[in-house]
């Protein structure tokens, strides 16, 4: 299974170049502000992000999803199998852990923000064994095709690891969580994020 046949990683031909470097800016200015909430804060990171955006004049949408995150040992299988391996298919020392939300009677599980067809999440480093040899970056920004939305799989390799997102478009029991209220909390955010991005244009 490879990236040619999940599109995404590097920017795709014709996309905008002021906005993937808007991109950049808002997930470098959001990372820090986001960090101090909390890794596991996926409501509130989405939250934010969406309003900042939406200072910008750009409309950003919360996707509550399906994630996975394999170690290399787990990368290695995926492509050696071509899907995603059951227990008795994975190697010695293959390692996954994610989020999954199967039933409307389960709590939410994960949300991420798509934006003009990327997908970013800022809480990815929840998810990070030590242990086991998952340790994901800061941040997991990455182009989506349109039909990702719907309820499809995109997997990726990035880093040595293995990632996979689902989204899951009926699930937006997230809009009523605490976590995802315009609170004084999220709103001292999006002010420290826009302001931090202007702060980054004048230097």
């Amino acid at each position: 299974m490879s990236e040619k046949q999940n599109p995404g990683g590097s920017t795709p031909p014709g996309e905008d170049d002021a906005f993937t470097s808007q991109l950049e800016s808002v997930v470098g200015a959001a990372l820090p502000v986001v960090s101090q909430i909390g890794v596991a804060a996926c409501l509130n990171a989405a939250r934010i992000l969406r309003e900042v955006f939406a200072g910008f004049g750009i409309k950003a949408r919360t996707v509550a999803v399906d994630v996975l995150v394999g170690n290399a040992a787990y990368a290695a299988d995926v492509q050696r199998l071509g899907h995603l391996p059951n227990a008795r298919e994975r190697s010695a020392g293959a390692w996954s852990v994610g989020i999954a939300t199967e039933h409307p009677s389960t709590k939410v599980g994960h949300v991420v923000t798509l934006v003009r067809g990327w997908i970013v999440d800022l809480t990815v480093q929840q998810f990070s064994r030590p242990a086991k040899n998952i340790n994901p970056p800061e941040a997991f920004v990455a182009h989506v095709p349109p039909t990702w939305v719907g309820g499809e799989y995109n997997y990726r390799m990035r880093d040595g690891l293995f990632f996979a997102y689902k989204a899951r478009p009926l699930d937006t029991r997230f809009e009523k969580m605490p976590g995802y209220q315009l609170n004084d909390l999220n709103k001292r955010a999006v002010a420290a994020v826009i302001k931090m991005i202007a702060e980054g244009r004048k230097s």
